[in-house]
């Protein structure tokens, strides 16, 4: 699966997002909005973020969601999986530094689909490039 593929999918959990606008995975989690994405909020220690509920795991979101977005550490990320899992969801988005080889390998021996980059790069050079 390639990140442009993936970016085409438009609903997305984003893990580890806090309220705090200087924190990596709250500039992700607003940039997944402004271009349009359904973007759900996952932390077990916020109730909300900028006013949309916060879920403590990707299984209490209702509905589908399309594409998980880790933005936790390797170990964090572990303990997530059969949460997302629960949920039926394939596709992960690897943001730099919430993986390692033991997580990629147990990604892979579970099914899952995932692409190594980062999608708020990814969104903001797209922006640029329909800007010029």
């Amino acid at each position: 699966m390639t990140p442009e593929k993936l970016m085409e999918l438009k609903k997305w959990a984003v893990v580890g997002v806090k309220q705090d606008e200087d924190q990596y995975a709250y500039k992700i989690y607003q940039i997944l909005k402004e271009n349009g994405y359904t973007v759900y909020p996952v932390n077990p220690k916020a109730d909300q973020i900028d006013g949309d509920k916060c879920y403590p795991k990707v299984s209490d979101i209702p509905g589908p969601v399309d594409v998980v977005d880790m933005v936790v550490n390797p170990l964090t990320g572990r303990k997530l999986l059969d949460s997302i899992a629960e949920k039926n969801i394939k596709y992960l988005w690897l943001q730099p530094g919430s993986h390692d080889e033991g997580f990629i390998k147990e990604l892979e021996e579970r099914g899952f689909i995932y692409v190594r980059d980062c999608i708020l790069a990814r969104l903001k050079l797209r922006s640029k490039m329909r800007r010029e």
